[in-house]
């Protein structure tokens, strides 16, 4: 029904560094003589049978390769979906900005690492026809009509993205909405959500509900200022979620389950100043392993950072191979083997990403957008 990328014949090339880390903009390929600068490229991370045993992963009732570790329903392997290697496949859209013989540079980090060892990765030209850009929706406010407290027929979001690069959504209020106030789906790039609220949600309280700003396969998101009262999984990434996107200074309130990435291996997530208050006053920020939760969510989130957050409890823990970070945050509980700094106490700078954003475009980037 929508636009995708199409792989450019005879492009893919693999990525023949042992070792690709979480930050690098370059890698060297098998042979850059097909590529140019200004080439659009998706970076792709192929895992392998090794990988998935290796995080824990893997089937509870077959023995896989030599890194498959002692089974534990939920914890080192998954009895409900196990993951395979093709549904794992993390797809990068980047933009090459130099070559220098068979190494390439791109516009944007690589947000998880790639090794050979778990089965490395790819670079591939590639073609979007049909993509619309430079397109946004603003200063509305939307009210679904509902029959009752926990009516489902009716609408989900305000705004649906998908197949759009370059787009904005400002000043945004949805009210009544099952979900709330936009999911930007897959094919979505180059997103900004500023100054929107999602409130009074009308749905059951239960999974698959109430997740007013949904980041589902979109990638360089920027979601800020925003507010969200009475959701579920208020600022939220879903499987495969390919980074970077930030959710800065935004408020979830009354919130009935957790913020953070929900399932199956979302990357590059920073939450920069997000506070989360449950209406349970136990609901958590976190980043974990959810096992068998919803057949199989698995490790939730990668390379996910929460940056000077306030919330009610913290469960963060890092995978096998790969790091979450709690820094500056506070809340009376934590738990997991995630890096946490500086718990209980704010950092400095007050914010990560605009601090960034100054460092690489002045002061100017930030008046551009309300700092």
């Amino acid at each position: 029904l929508f636009p995708h990328p199409t792989l450019f014949p005879g492009s893919r090339q693999r990525i023949t560094d042992s070792y690709v880390a979480v930050g690098s903009r370059s890698m060297t390929v098998a042979s850059a003589s097909g590529l140019r600068v200004g080439d659009d490229v998706v970076v792709v991370r192929t895992p392998n049978q090794q990988w998935i045993d290796a995080v824990g992963m893997d089937s509870c009732t077959t023995k896989g390769t030599s890194y498959d570790t002692s089974d534990v329903d939920g914890s080192t392997c998954l009895s409900s979906t196990a993951w395979t290697p093709a549904a794992r496949t993390m797809n990068y859209e980047r933009k090459i900005t130099a070559i220098s013989g068979n190494r390439i540079t791109v516009d944007s980090p690589v947000v998880e690492a790639m090794q050979s060892q778990f089965g490395g990765g790819a670079v591939y030209k590639y073609t979007f026809t049909g993509r619309i850009q430079k397109v946004g929706v603003e200063n509305l406010r939307a009210e679904s009509s509902f029959a009752s407290a926990t009516d489902e027929a009716h609408a989900n979001w305000m705004v649906s993205l998908t197949s759009v690069q370059n787009a904005w959504l400002r000043n945004l209020t949805s009210v009544y909405f099952a979900q709330g106030t936009m999911r930007a789906g897959s094919g979505a790039k180059h997103i900004t959500v500023q100054d929107s609220a999602s409130l009074d949600h009308k749905s059951q309280i239960t999974g698959g509900r109430r997740y007013p700003f949904d980041l589902e396969g979109a990638t360089h998101v920027l979601v800020m200022r925003s507010f969200s009262q009475t959701g579920r999984h208020d600022f939220v990434t879903g499987g495969n979620s390919p980074g970077p996107n930030v959710f800065l200074d935004s408020r979830a309130e009354q919130s009935y389950s957790e913020l953070g990435p929900h399932h199956r291996w979302g990357t590059g997530t920073l939450f920069d100043n997000v506070v989360h208050q449950s209406s349970s006053g136990g609901q958590q920020i976190g980043a974990y392993n959810r096992g068998n939760s919803g057949t199989g969510h698995g490790w939730s989130g990668a390379y996910q950072v929460f940056y000077n957050c306030l919330g009610d409890k913290y469960k963060v823990a890092s995978p096998p191979n790969a790091r979450n970070w709690v820094i500056g945050c506070r809340g009376p509980q934590r738990e997991g083997n995630g890096e946490y700094d500086s718990f209980g106490s704010p950092v400095g700078p007050w914010s990560l990403y605009l601090q960034q954003l100054r460092d690489r475009l002045g002061d100017s980037a930030l008046r551009n957008i309300g700092y």
